[in-house]
């Protein structure tokens, strides 16, 4: 080989590190793309909620919650209709004494209830799954769905309901897995709030309650 042609071999021979290049530029911009993608996906979820707020009853359970934001908690009268749902309505109930009308009332703390939920649920999965970005870009899934989304954007119990939940199961998990007796005040106060807002959905952390509280008894002591 001529030392011109030895030359050209080196000049036309790639740069030390030039191969890990273009997959070093791909994981920086999906890195830094990543962020932006979720606060565009937030965004849309807030807009969609506000787009597309009730401007009127359409169930008849929104009509009952009305009443009963407007007339008090009564369910001889349907004030809501059994089991009453106390702390949905003493919410609705507090709003309309500040002079907001029982309909927006009833549709603020849905609204804010289903808007809260969103940051609830990443946490809660973020608590089980240890993984946080797909953790919220699962709870973005589940505020986008046709069925939440409907639910959340009027005056129901729903979106409450699922707040308080997701909230609850989040702090029961932490207390299971940290045990302390204030974890477990602020985690048995959660599952309380939400077995006041819809007592069926209430049921379903008492499990997870009973099991956090055995931890606490053991790792603690009563």
């Amino acid at each position: 080989m001529t030392p011109a042609e030895s030359t050209h071999g080196d000049r036309s021979a790639p740069a030390p590190g030039a191969d890990d290049a273009v997959p070093a530029l791909i994981r920086g911009v999906r890195a830094n793309a990543a962020p932006l993608l979720l606060a565009l996906g937030a965004a849309a979820f807030v807009a969609t909620r506000l787009l597309t707020l009730a401007r009127d009853p359409w169930e008849w359970d929104e009509v009952l919650f009305v009443e009963a934001a407007r007339e008090g908690l009564d369910v001889r009268l349907n004030h809501p209709h059994p089991p009453g749902y106390p702390v949905f309505v003493l919410l609705a109930r507090l709003l309309v004494a500040v002079g907001i009308s029982p309909f927006h009332a009833t549709l603020a703390v849905a609204a804010g209830a289903g808007l809260l939920a969103l940051p609830i649920l990443s946490a809660l999965a973020g608590e089980l799954f240890g993984r946080e970005r797909a953790a919220l870009w699962g709870a973005l899934l589940w505020a986008l769905t046709p069925s939440v989304w409907l639910h959340s954007a009027r005056p129901l119990s729903d979106a409450p309901a699922a707040a308080a939940f997701f909230l609850a199961g989040a702090l029961l998990l932490r207390t299971a897995r940290a045990p302390s007796h204030a974890r477990l005040l602020a985690a048995a106060l959660a599952t309380a709030v939400c077995f006041g807002i819809r007592p069926q959905v209430g049921v379903a952390p008492l499990p997870a309650a009973l099991w956090a509280a055995a931890r606490v008894v053991r790792v603690r002591g009563g």
